[in-house]
């Protein structure tokens, strides 16, 4: 019997010789043989369109059958600090609930469970040290990382990138952690759609599994240390990645992210792959940094009050790197990780410095401007609204509109204020100024922070073509920030006709000078209640 067998594999044995001395042969027969081709001729595979699937699939390995309650946390990564004496003073804040969690002499303090330890506890940062085996919570930056005494920045390159044995490696909280992954993780965390990979780069890896669960998949990658997984169910394959490898550049990943599109449409097809988000932090994303003293010289970031500071320093942020600084020593956004808010302007450690020039003064630090620009309307609302509500993302009844302190607060602000802004800035710095536009930035984030980036000085930001890319693609996935406040509709104007005259008669003349610097015109939806009324 066994011999019959032999008998019967004998001429695919022969087959399959000669296919080897061909493929020995290959560099005398032609510079350019395919090896997966020849595989896929003697497996009867189709190479048109499986051949580089096929490469990779071979490759893989096995997926590991992981706890399915493993803990998960999404986090931003900090970086690392020393901790500050819990005696020194703080700054216009109360000191935080500080605690150190106990854990069992033998247990091994990772992460993960140090991470969910604080979280549990109603804290919004955790703090571990591994030389000690120590876990720290608590629920703010000031008088944690930092105080009067010890600023953010000294407490950052006291812990030497995190080589110090007393440094501890801070982590603030983005939601609560999970066992496991829930469908609404696999919700928040799709990223989008692609076209199944055809090949893998050194940076990415193949895992197979003949039965494929999305859930494993994602866990794997976690282990894995990679930030994308994108299960390839068709295949029994999980891909592991990382952005820059997936996608290439931010474009792709906006084209990914917008192409999953009917849910029937993408289960019946054999060619296109969901992407996933994991928890693990983007080295190219986080941490932020701080620049050496004196490094920068001081860049001015100009606006008008709530014309969306807050959220174009979030975006410039992580587009850069680097902590962006602010003349205002705001608590609030301080905690909210702008930890380059309580630093000097002439520090210069920061990318860019928040002013909205109260009294239409320029300080002679700056050297150099971003100018940001909002319909007047749009920004007096919601600089108004900030006031009332006593933050940066709060909403209050559109009946604050109507009561008189809005109007008298209207004839303070506009429209000299707001055109006031734009004026001295041109004046001031003429070609070393961008301008920006609120609702351009809205519309296309990353366009417009690419202008501001490659604005900025090089010897500051680097000029390296993928670094940027990665950045923004960082970005991509982090566009509203912490502090950008919802859309709200109006059910009545709340200006009057009188001041409506003279902040229209502000927008034409503004647009005028800008032409006249050449700076692009103002949105056209500036103009849309003088076109309503004319």
């Amino acid at each position: 019997m066994l011999c019959d067998k032999m008998r019967y594999n004998l001429p695919i044995a022969g087959i399959v010789l000669i296919l080897i001395l061909l493929f020995s042969m290959k560099t005398e027969l032609s510079p350019n043989f395919d090896r997966t081709s020849l595989s896929a001729i003697a497996f009867g595979i189709n190479t048109k369109t499986s051949a580089s699937v096929l490469e990779y699939t071979l490759q893989a390995e096995a997926m590991i059958d992981l706890d399915p309650n493993t803990f998960r946390c999404e986090v931003h990564d900090m970086g690392c600090f020393i901790l500050v004496p819990p005696s020194q003073k703080i700054f216009g804040k109360k000191h935080p609930k500080i605690t150190d969690v106990k854990f069992d002499e033998e247990t091994l303090i990772t992460r993960e469970i140090c991470i969910n330890s604080c979280f549990q506890k109603q804290y919004t940062l955790s703090a571990i040290n591994a030389a000690q085996n120590c876990c720290m919570c608590s629920t703010g930056f000031e008088g944690f990382i930092s105080s009067r005494e010890i600023k953010a920045d000294t407490s950052f390159v006291k812990a030497e990138k995190c080589r110090s044995s007393s440094t501890f490696h801070v982590y603030s909280k983005i939601r609560d952690c999970e066992k496991g992954v829930s469908k609404e993780s696999l919700q928040q965390n799709r990223v989008g759609c692609l076209d199944i990979p055809k090949t893998l780069n050194q940076f990415m890896i193949a895992l197979s599994s003949p039965q494929l669960l999305i859930e494993q998949c994602i866990l794997n990658c976690e282990m894995r240390k990679y930030t994308f997984a994108i299960p390839v169910k068709q295949k029994g394959i999980c891909l592991c990645s990382d952005s820059y490898s997936l996608f290439r550049t931010v474009d792709n990943m906006t084209q990914a992210m917008a192409r999953c599109g009917d849910e029937n449409n993408l289960s019946n097809s054999d060619e296109i792959v969901e992407v996933y988000r994991t928890t693990v932090n983007d080295e190219h994303c986080e941490p932020r940094r701080f620049l050496p003293p004196k490094q920068n010289k001081p860049i001015l970031l100009a606006s008008y009050p709530g014309s969306g500071n807050t959220w174009i320093r979030h975006l410039i942020e992580i587009a850069t790197g680097i902590y962006t600084g602010s003349v205002y020593n705001d608590a609030d956004l301080y905690e909210g990780d702008m930890l380059g808010g309580f630093l000097s302007a002439i520090s210069g450690r920061t990318i860019v410095i928040k002013d909205h020039l109260f009294g239409l003064k320029i300080s002679i630090i700056y050297t150099m401007a971003v100018l940001l620009i909002r319909n007047p309307y749009d920004a007096t609302l919601a600089e108004f609204m900030r006031m009332n509500t006593q933050g940066h993302i709060g909403v209050a009844n559109n009946d604050i509109f109507r009561k008189p302190g809005f109007k008298a607060f209207c004839k303070n602000q506009l429209p000299s204020f707001w055109f006031g802004i734009t004026k001295v800035v041109l004046k001031t710095f003429v070609d070393k100024v961008v301008v920006v536009y609120f609702e351009d930035l809205v519309k296309n984030p990353i366009k417009e922070i690419r202008r501001i980036v490659e604005f900025l000085p090089k010897e500051i930001v680097g000029s390296d073509e993928e670094s940027l890319e990665r950045r923004l693609m960082c970005l991509n996935l982090d566009l509203a920030g912490k502090f950008k406040r919802p859309p709200r509709k109006l059910n009545s104007d709340p200006f009057d006709e009188l001041l409506r005259g003279e902040v229209d008669k502000s927008i034409e003349n503004m647009n005028e000078l800008l032409l006249e610097r050449n700076h692009p015109p103002l949105p056209h939806s500036y103009f849309y209640h003088i076109m309503n009324v004319t």
